[in-house]
Order: structure tokens, then C-alpha cells, then sequence
């Protein structure tokens, strides 16, 4: 980048990054120079810390929670002692509020954050990172998210008087092209995959290991991801047990895994708008996409808008109706696995944007 200094500081180790977007993206700015630094608070783990009753481990959590705070805090003081960046990337609210303390130009790469609509809002580390937050855009508000509608529902908390569209640049959660894509070829038992988080409060796995119960003989099911302590009693207490992988692959290579189903399954219990707008925000449902693997959307999120629309697969609203689903989307596979690499390639395909991204950090840089 023509010599330029660019500082990503993300919330995870670099070696260990398991989100494959935000992976890809990371190691784009490093192959031409940039550096990378980790702050691993994101304003979730110190809202947990230090409520009355607390057990012991829990109030050693807490104390470790702070302990990385001022860890990371203090590498970052000292790199802004020895190093002179040009600009820095943070990713989500907290690193960019300890960044832009630290630096004047600080881009926010947002991934997520805490809605009005949540119960932890009202928490008094939201509270202040809303405050601090837009004070620190006021100043300076250069913002990469996913799409127009994250970035209203961003805006409606945390700076009301909205983002020019220059200061924006909209990045949907989208991975390079997969050398795993295969032509429909279905298998004789069709595998329903879900990857991600497999917990039963926010992708109601527990409701499709329940269903599997009663149609193991339509499909077999398969787990990819972490598996929750509720959810991996709830899999040792099942007849028909699904397969589970929970091994902590690199996050370049979860697409060795979706190649070996017929159909993602996806579901998000949208409790709060974060979940609600995740049409461009799902890793899932990108990795399903890239390998032409058809979904089946469940809960009332705009994904349902998107599948139907798109005909990637079928979206239902309430578990019974999973059976019927997978029956459609047998009978129409190779249309619907089509569509899917086609939208990919439409919206989702990382290379599209790279070039674009690149120009418009650089802009960003020297203005």
C-alpha cells in the first residue's frame, strides 16, 4: 500500500481467528504489510463482571476479564509509543472506543453490537459505550458494516443524526470462492447440516435435534461448530444421536465440512434486531451458498425474504413444518443449488469487494 501503515486490531489471537470472514479480510491487509493487534473486550465478557453472588470462579472470570483489558490496553499504548499508523481498523465498538482514544484517524469495522431492543442495554458498560461511541463519531465517523440496514439500526442507537454515505462502505459477510463446490449430487439419505453456534437460545438446535427424533429416517443430521453445554446433554440424552464435530478447524477450511452435506439448515431466533437483520450478516448461510448447499431458514428473520426471494431454499416458521421442507427442496435441488452459487457470486463472493475496500481505506487514510 505504497508504504502506508495500517493497524487492525481485532478479538482474537491473529494465529486463531474462527470467523473465516473476517479471517479473510484480516489476512488481505497483512499479505500487503498491515499489522495486527488483538483487544479481546468486546463489552460482553465486562458486563457479566462483578454481579452480586457471584461464585468464586465467576469473580475470578471477572478479575481475568480485567486483567485483558489492561493487558491489551497497555500493548496498544505502546505500540502508539513506538509505531506511527496511518490509520487503524478496530473491529466492534469497544476496540474502537479504546482505539480512537488513542489515535486520531480509526476506521469501525462493525460486526455487532447491543440494540435498544436488548435487555443488556440498559447495563451501565452499554450505556457507556453508547455515550463514548458517539462522541468518538462526532469526531471522525468512517464505518465499514454489512448493509443499509444495519447501519440504520446502528445509527438509531448510537449516532441519530446518521453516517454520509462516504464515510460508509458496505461489506456483507462474504467469503472467496470455494474449491469445494460440487453439481447437485445428491446422496441416498440426504444430510441436514447446521455449523455455527449449536445452542437452543439463539439457533434453536434443540428443536431440530427434537425433530430428527421422529424423521431419522428421512435425513441425517450433522452438527458442525461450538456445541453448548445444554445442547451437547441434550445430543448424549438423544435415541437417534446426530453427527457432531466440534474440533476447532482453521477457519478457511468449514467448507470441507459443508461440502459433505445436501441441505444447510439455518435458524436464528430473532429475539433482538441483531438477528432479526441478518440477511447479509450470516456466515452460515454464506457457507452454504458457495457451495451451492440449498437452505432451510427457520424464524422470522429477513433471511426468510431472502430465500424466498432468491429461491435458495425454503424458509418455515415453526419446526413441524421441516419435513415438508426438505421434501421441496429434493424435488426442485438442482434449481435451488443453482440460485445459491448464483446469488454467491451476485452478493457474497469476497473478491468483488476487496479491490473496492482497499481504495477506500487508502481514502480514508489520507484525507
Amino acid at each position: 500500500m505504497g508504504g502506508m501503515r495500517i493497524l487492525i486490531i481485532g478479538f482474537q489471537p491473529y494465529e486463531n481467528i474462527t470467523y473465516p470472514h473476517l479471517k479473510q479480510v484480516v489476512q488481505h491487509f497483512t499479505a500487503f504489510g498491515s499489522d495486527y493487534a488483538l483487544f479481546r473486550e468486546r463489552g460482553y465478557f465486562i458486563d457479566e463482571a462483578f454481579k452480586p453472588g457471584l461464585s468464586l470462579k465467576a469473580l475470578l472470570r471477572s478479575a481475568y476479564t480485567f486483567s485483558t483489558i489492561a493487558i491489551d490496553s497497555i500493548k496498544l499504548i505502546a505500540r502508539r509509543l513506538l509505531t506511527q499508523y496511518d490509520l487503524v481498523i478496530a473491529v466492534d465498538n469497544f476496540a474502537f472506543i479504546t482505539a480512537s482514544t488513542l489515535y486520531t484517524n480509526v476506521i469501525l469495522w462493525s460486526h455487532d453490537f447491543v440494540t435498544d431492543d436488548q435487555e443488556r442495554s440498559s447495563a451501565w458498560i452499554h450505556k457507556l459505550i453508547k455515550s463514548k461511541l458517539s462522541e468518538k463519531l462526532n469526531r471522525k465517523a468512517n464505518i465499514i458494516i454489512q448493509d443499509q440496514t444495519r447501519l440504520s439500526l446502528f445509527c438509531s442507537r448510537y449516532h441519530p443524526e446518521g453516517l454520509y454515505t462516504s464515510n460508509v462502505f458496505f461489506l456483507p459477510v462474504s467469503l472467496r470462492a470455494s474449491d469445494n463446490y460440487l453439481e447437485s449430487k445428491l446422496q441416498q439419505t440426504p444430510v441436514l447440516l447446521q455449523i455455527g453456534g449449536i445452542n437452543c437460545w439463539r439457533s434453536m438446535s434443540d428443536k431440530l435435534l427434537c425433530h430428527y427424533q421422529s424423521h431419522s429416517r428421512e435425513y441425517a443430521l450433522a452438527f458442525h461448530g461450538f456445541i453448548d453445554k445444554e445442547m451437547q446433554q441434550k445430543i448424549r440424552n438423544a435415541e437417534h444421536l446426530p453427527w457432531t464435530s466440534s474440533i476447532d478447524l482453521d477457519a478457511n477450511c468449514v467448507n470441507k465440512i459443508v461440502s459433505k452435506c445436501d441441505i444447510g439448515f439455518v435458524a436464528y431466533n430473532a429475539g433482538d434486531f441483531n438477528f432479526y437483520y441478518i440477511g447479509r450478516a450470516s456466515g452460515q448461510l454464506v457457507e452454504f451458498l458457495r457451495c451451492g448447499k440449498p437452505v432451510i431458514a427457520l424464524g422470522k428473520t429477513d433471511l426468510q425474504r431472502l430465500v424466498d426471494e432468491k429461491k435458495i431454499g425454503v424458509a418455515i416458521n415453526h419446526i413441524d413444518d421441516l419435513d415438508a421442507a426438505i421434501a421441496k427442496v429434493l424435488f426442485n435441488y438442482p434449481t435451488y443449488s443453482s440460485n445459491c452459487k448464483k446469488l454467491y457470486d451476485e452478493v457474497y463472493n469476497l473478491n468483488n469487494y476487496l479491490d473496492h475496500l482497499t481504495d477506500w481505506v487508502i481514502e480514508r487514510a489520507v484525507l
